[in-house]
């Protein structure tokens, strides 16, 4: 029972610093319809199929699928001061050397790029190009190509 209460302190930690980051969101990032009805599917294949029959076990069981459901119910995007992700995978403006922006079916995809570990954090904003590169101005040197149609 003890690990129980151990668990639910730092899901509720972490909740709470989701919270936090997620609140300060300005240009929301668009989540896949797909990725979400796998989840949600997942989710409910783990309750159908691994229902244990002790109480202990069925709450672990659901504490595992109300993480699930803070992954499911997350929200990314551009923040004032940081791009916002899922966990701890925020980043502040300044450790990205550039970002790359691109118009893709209506909706702008933003890449940001870290030169010195060659990593990169992508997001598809649900808002115009124009918009985009002129909060990110701001923040960080943008480099905007037009997307170009295949076909």
């Amino acid at each position: 029972m003890a690990e129980i209460a151990v668990i639910i302190f730092f899901q509720v930690l972490l909740a709470a610093a989701l919270y936090r980051n997620q609140k300060n969101v300005i240009k929301k990032a668009v989540k896949p319809l797909i990725g979400q009805l796998a989840l949600l599917m997942v989710m409910g294949a783990l309750l159908y199929l691994l229902w244990p029959t002790t109480a202990i076990e069925q709450i672990k069981l659901c504490l595992l699928v109300s993480f699930m459901i803070l992954f499911l119910f997350r929200k990314e995007g551009l923040a004032d001061n940081k791009v916002v992700k899922f966990g701890f995978l925020n980043s502040a403006y300044n450790q990205f050397s550039d970002a790359t922006v691109e118009s893709f079916k209506g909706k702008t995809f933003v890449t940001f790029n870290k030169s010195r570990q060659k990593n990169t954090l992508s997001l598809l904003v649900d808002c115009p190009e124009k918009d985009v590169i002129a909060f990110l101005e701001k923040r960080v040197s943008v480099n905007s190509q037009q997307q170009q149609k295949l076909g």
